[in-house]
């Protein structure tokens, strides 16, 4: 809800998504320390998995998702939204053979639900009554929705 307000009084939406993960971060914090996780970061390869994983694979991500955001329509943004979760739970399995559980397969089944209702809505082939958000620092010619 404050996201929204944010953005829709007109925060530059990598600043709200900056201060979101950060608090979050914090959050999630004292867990993390109490559980005894933050022991196995305390070497030279712990470290080097913090800064690969925190600036380079995380905010890199998120910072290319978001600057892409700015070039779709609302609709083509929720679905990519929809798919990322979904996306990275299929990578997991093939590339770290991660295992299903129920749970695992319930919230995949319900993800390809979703994704499959917002694809196969009835309506106009490109309507889109919400348009793409503008970032000044991108190209002024968003990209275009494959009909």
């Amino acid at each position: 809800m404050c996201v929204k307000r944010l953005l829709g009084a007109g925060a530059d939406p990598l600043s709200v998504l900056v201060a979101t993960v950060t608090v979050g971060a914090v959050l999630l914090a004292p867990a993390f320390v109490t559980s005894g996780g933050a022991g196995a970061l305390v070497s030279p390869t712990g470290a080097l998995l913090v800064v690969w994983l925190g600036p380079v694979a995380t905010a890199g991500a998120y910072v290319l998702f978001v600057r892409g955001l700015a070039h779709v329509p609302a609709r083509t943004a929720g679905t990519l939204s929809l798919a990322e979760p979904l996306t990275a739970t299929v990578l997991g399995t093939i590339v770290l053979a991660e295992s299903w559980s129920p749970a695992r397969l319930a919230g995949g089944a319900l993800l390809a639900v979703g994704l499959a209702f917002s694809v196969l809505r009835p309506g106009a082939a490109g309507e889109d009554p919400v348009p793409a958000m503008r970032d000044e620092s991108l190209p002024a010619e968003p990209l275009t929705e494959a009909a």
